[in-house]
Parts: C-alpha cells; sequence; structure tokens
C-alpha cells in the first residue's frame, strides 16, 4: 500500500481534493443560505425563542414568522393570519395582531444591534406550504450574534396553528445570491467535480488491479 501511494501519490492528493470539494460545497452553500434562526414559537401560551449564531457574510436579513399552512386553503386561515391588498374587490384584512418583542446583540460585547415591541400582523407571503409574516429587516456583518423574541400576551385565537421566528436572508438578496451561490459552489460539485472524482478512482483502481499483476507476475516468474 505504502509503495503504491508513492508511486500514484498525485492521483491520491487529487482525489482527496475533489472529495473534500465535492462534500464540503452542499455543506457551505447551506451555512451561506440557511435561516440562522428557524425555532418553533408558541402563541397561545406565549413562546420565547432564544438563540446566538453567526453570520459569514455582510448582507440584509430579514425577521418574519412563518405559520405552517399544509395546503389549507380556507377562508378561517386568511381571516386569522390576514393579507395584503385586495381579495377581488375586497381589502384582505390584517388578522389577527401577535405582538413581539424582539432584541438582535453581539454576542462578545452585548452592543446592541436592533430590536423593537412590535404589533405584527398581515401575510406578505403565501405558499401551499406556508404563511410568512415579515416583522423587520436590517443589515449584518460577519460575526456572532445574540437573539432573543418573546410574544408579548397570549393569543388564542391562533393557539391551533404552528408558528416559527425565522431570521433569513432577505428575500431579494436570496433570489440573486442562491443563484450565484449554486453557480459557484453546487454546479461543479455536482457536474464536474462530482465525475472527475468517481473517474479518479476508478483510474486509482485500475492502477492498483494492474501493480498487483505486475507484482504477481515477478513472483511466479
Amino acid at each position: 500500500m505504502k509503495a503504491f501511494l508513492r508511486a500514484h501519490w498525485g492521483l491520491v492528493a487529487l482525489l482527496v481534493l475533489l472529495l473534500l470539494w465535492a462534500i464540503g460545497a452542499p455543506l457551505a452553500a447551506d451555512k451561506l443560505l440557511d435561516p440562522p434562526v428557524d425555532q418553533p414559537l408558541g402563541l397561545s401560551p406565549g413562546g420565547r425563542v432564544r438563540e446566538t449564531f453567526r453570520i459569514f457574510i455582510e448582507q440584509r436579513y430579514e425577521l418574519h414568522l412563518d405559520f405552517d399552512r399544509a395546503g389549507d386553503e380556507s377562508d378561517e386561515l386568511l381571516t386569522l393570519i390576514g393579507g395584503a391588498g385586495y381579495r377581488g374587490t375586497q381589502p384582505i384584512q390584517p388578522g389577527v395582531h401577535i405582538p413581539l418583542r424582539w432584541s438582535l446583540r453581539e454576542a462578545g460585547s452585548g452592543a446592541p444591534i436592533a430590536g423593537a415591541d412590535a404589533d405584527t400582523l398581515g401575510a406578505m407571503g403565501w405558499s401551499m406550504a406556508r404563511v410568512e409574516r415579515d416583522v423587520a429587516e436590517f443589515r449584518l456583518s460577519p460575526g456572532a450574534y445574540s437573539f432573543e423574541a418573546e410574544v408579548l400576551r397570549d393569543v388564542p385565537e391562533l393557539a391551533k396553528l404552528k408558528c416559527h421566528l425565522v431570521v433569513s436572508l432577505h428575500h431579494e438578496v436570496m433570489k440573486g445570491y442562491g443563484i450565484t451561490v449554486g453557480t459557484v459552489l453546487l454546479v461543479p460539485a455536482y457536474f464536474v467535480v462530482g465525475p472527475a472524482a468517481v473517474a479518479t478512482a476508478v483510474i486509482l483502481l485500475a492502477l492498483a488491479i494492474r501493480d498487483r499483476r505486475r507484482a504477481r507476475s515477478l513472483r511466479d516468474g
């Protein structure tokens, strides 16, 4: 084995680098794109969230409440969560208010970055899986942060809804940044680096078989 590694160290080193890229690229993409905070939040009784997280890129971020929808298209859900704009000719009502106190600080020094007592209402985004209610926007630099939030009063009208408190890249940033990260990290990893790693492994396997046959021939001879 040692003789084989010495003879083909270049290919072995290449295979290791390719595997590190193929495995590390999706992990790095997750670190850059996944929400740094995504925690369940009770509404009745009112819950609290505490989270320490690290930011790796300077960008705009947003704080929002996510309600599980699970394909529910009922008028009751629209009445409870609310919305923006019009439904037909009628304005959509803002829904049940959720009073939320939140704060964001530097993890080390405790210096305040942002925070407010917010009276959240309405919904800015609907999909088949969830409904999003915006709370705040802010810009963060790379570093460690401490986040806290609490519901200031019980909201029994929404007790049956599952709610998450989320800090994520701003949706406008996510559109372009997600494409960039995918182009730089994921596309090469899946379509270039991965196949190259397989090809290198096959070459090394073929060389190992050849070297073993040669060694056997020398012994038999």
